[in-house]
């Protein structure tokens, strides 16, 4: 990998600071409208549903993930 495509630690850090200021403000918005200002912004969406069990613990910097009860509306949102 040469050093022009490798990320550096603080770039990871200001991707995953800026997920989560951005997380707390898509509660309530309808979940078409939160995914495309997430990824409008270079992150990755996970949405997750009433009945997905599992999701993983591993920490990516440019992950959101969307949570819903069923209704299209975002309930709660986390970066990480």
């Amino acid at each position: 990998m040469s050093e022009d495509s490798q990320v550096s630690r603080s770039q990871l850090e200001a991707q995953l600071l800026e997920g989560q200021m951005l997380a707390p403000t898509l509660i309530g918005l309808p979940l078409d409208f939160a995914r495309d200002m997430v990824t409008g912004r270079g992150h990755v969406v996970e949405v997750v549903r009433p009945g997905d069990e599992l999701v993983t613990a591993d920490l990516r910097h440019d992950r959101i993930r969307l949570f819903t009860e069923g209704d299209d509306v975002v309930h709660r949102a986390e970066a990480g």
